[in-house]
């Protein structure tokens, strides 16, 4: 098992950062479409072409710059530069828990 290095950005902060910009996607969803990117054969998969599709192709308002590089450092570089660590056998990719109701419409979201 890997260990936490400082400066990592962790899910929580993830999280944090897509409530505070509205994102429509919730977290699982994201981490599956950025995983899905990292894995795909398709070399034109850019990272920030992922990024925008959480907003269906826009970006979210940024008060200011910074904000928006603040961003853009926890999706990139956090977020989605952590994932790929998981393309090495030592560090295998492990399946979040999503609490569900075990009704129809809880195992549609």
């Amino acid at each position: 098992m890997s260990k936490r290095r400082p400066n990592v950005v962790s899910d929580k902060d993830v999280i944090a950062m897509l409530r505070r910009y509205n994102c429509p996607i919730p977290f699982h969803a994201v981490r599956a479409r950025f995983l899905g990117s990292i894995a795909s054969p398709v070399f034109s998969m850019f990272p920030l072409a992922v990024v925008q599709s959480l907003w269906d192709g826009d970006q979210p308002g940024f008060e200011t710059p910074e904000a928006a590089n603040q961003c853009f450092q926890v999706l990139l570089s956090g977020l989605w530069n952590r994932l790929t660590l998981h393309q090495k056998s030592r560090d295998p990719f492990r399946v979040v828990w999503v609490s569900a109701e075990p009704t129809r419409a809880s195992m549609g979201r």
